[in-house]
Parts: structure tokens; sequence; C-alpha cells
């Protein structure tokens, strides 16, 4: 909350961003058991050098989320997410207008789990929205 608070994040953003870490492995920063690890479940060479410590990994989830959008941690979320590029989906994520904009901006083009998660994360960030204190 301190590292999405600190980089203003918008309450959609907090709730999409919130939603995703949850539905990972709720917030753990070990290894999931699938070949993913950490708060928003890093694979491959995403998961090189990951600090196994939850600021650490909050920091990194930070900076791929705000300050770098030509990451390669972001990518264009693939056929039908309805965004070109992965800089498209960033932009998306940064400018989102409500949750639904901001969780499936971060679900598809960040966290990319297979897509039966997508509604699912929408749903628990809309929960998350409505009951956080504004």
């Amino acid at each position: 909350m301190d590292s999405l608070n600190g980089r203003n994040a918008s309450d959609y953003q907090l709730a999409g961003v919130l939603s995703n870490i949850i539905s990972e492995k709720g917030g753990d920063t070990d290894s999931h058991g699938n070949g993913a690890t950490g708060l928003a479940g890093w694979r491959g060479s995403r998961a090189i050098n990951l600090p196994s410590d939850i600021g650490g990994q909050a920091h990194k989830l930070m900076v791929e989320l705000y300050d770098n959008p030509n990451s390669t941690d972001w990518h264009h979320g693939g056929k039908g997410s309805g965004y070109m590029s992965a800089r498209d989906a960033h932009q998306s994520f940064r400018n989102a207008t409500s949750v639904g904009s901001a969780t499936n901006a971060m679900t598809r083009g960040y966290v990319r789990p297979p897509a039966s998660e997508y509604e699912k994360r929408k749903k628990l960030a809309e929960l998350i929205y409505k009951y956080t204190e504004k």
C-alpha cells in the first residue's frame, strides 16, 4: 500500500494491483510451485535476481508498473486483449478510468495468467475498490 500510495496510484490501479497480488499467491514472496514466484508470479527471465523480501519485490513491481513502460515485463496481452503493444498495455494501466480497465491492463499486459483468471481478478478488484476507504 505504501508503495502504491508513494506512486500516487489511483484507486482503480490500487484495486487492480491488489487483486493480482492476492490472486497470484496471496502476497507470498516464495515459489508458487508451478514455475512462478513472488508477488506477481514472475517466471523465467522476469524472476532472475528477484529479491526474496516483500519490500524488494514491491519495489521491483512498482518500478515495472510505473517507471518503465519499455520494460520487457509488459506485453501486448495476446490476441483479443485490445492492446496493440506492450506500451499500449502499460499506458492503459497508467491512464485507467475504471477498476476494470486498470485490472485488465495489469492482468493481461503484466501478470499474464491463464485467460480463465481474467474475470475472477476483475471481480475481486471491484470488491476491493468497493470496500477500500477513499
